[in-house]
């Protein structure tokens, strides 16, 4: 928990149907930001209803790992522009928050443990479900690459995960996402550092994940691959911190702005 960050009483539901995420005018600046430097969020706004999926496209240094991080309640945001379930995320109980967000971030960080007890954190000095940690694994594509391990799901990966590619780190930490009970999911660009082929089978793997789970868990992809945002219900196009597009991947290929120039590309 960030230090700046209220200490909220309102409570959520860390179980249930996926989380309802409004984000109303958020504006954001870094407390240590120079004089003049302008906001790296400005006004941006957007509804994620229950068991819908949002799409977050942009360049480097658009905002898109900060917006992640307002929302997911790792940085505060201002009174009144991030809501979870009707309730301010800056008025919410922290635990109960964290436990029903998954983050999976852009830069990796596994412990040097064995990769079960990475993918089955959440768990740690308690029982870890080893057939969800089987099931989470397969999912995040990594079953076959795990079995080629010298000790299989029981190899120590090191200090930050020294000893896995960088591919094979944003997989495991994709597991570990999926191992756990979410209402929201949140996806900073992890399809980063994987070849075209994983790619695809990621996509997949990822969109029958959302499907798959009885409460329909509620969805943010933020990626610079226009490929991993095709199927979100809308998609948010950010230009220097502002919502610079918004619509479906059909709508905004046919609308001919940023979007449609990089899916051309």
């Amino acid at each position: 928990q960030r230090s700046d960050r209220p200490v909220g009483n309102d409570q959520i539901q860390a179980d249930g149907v996926g989380l309802h995420v409004s984000v109303r005018g958020l504006s954001y600046r870094y407390p240590d930001a120079a004089q003049g430097e302008p906001e790296t969020l400005a006004g941006v706004s957007f509804e994620i209803p229950p068991g819908s999926t949002l799409g977050v496209y942009g360049a480097v240094g658009s905002g898109k790992t900060t917006l992640v991080q307002l929302v997911a309640g790792l940085l505060t945001p201002p009174s009144h522009t991030v809501f979870v379930d009707g309730l301010d995320v800056r008025t919410v109980a922290w635990q109960p928050l964290r436990a029903a967000i998954a983050v999976v971030p852009q830069t990796s960080f596994l412990f040097s443990r064995a990769l079960r007890e990475n993918v089955g954190f959440v768990d740690s000095g308690r029982e870890i479900d080893d057939e969800r940690v089987r099931a989470a694994v397969e999912r995040a594509c990594l079953s076959d690459e795990v079995e080629r391990l010298s000790d299989g799901i029981n190899t120590v990966v090191g200090e930050r995960g020294l000893t896995l590619s960088g591919g094979q780190r944003q997989r495991a930490q994709l597991a570990r996402a999926f191992y756990r009970n979410y209402r929201l999911l949140l996806l900073d660009d992890v399809l980063s550092a994987v070849d075209h082929e994983t790619e695809e089978r990621l996509l997949e793997s990822i969109a029958g994940e959302l499907k798959a789970r009885a409460q329909r868990p509620s969805a943010i992809i933020v990626s610079s691959r226009i490929s991993a945002l095709a199927a979100a219900n809308e998609i948010i196009v950010l230009e220097h911190g502002r919502v610079a597009e918004r619509g479906s991947h059909t709508e905004l290929v046919a609308r001919g702005g940023l979007y449609a120039e990089a899916h051309a590309a």
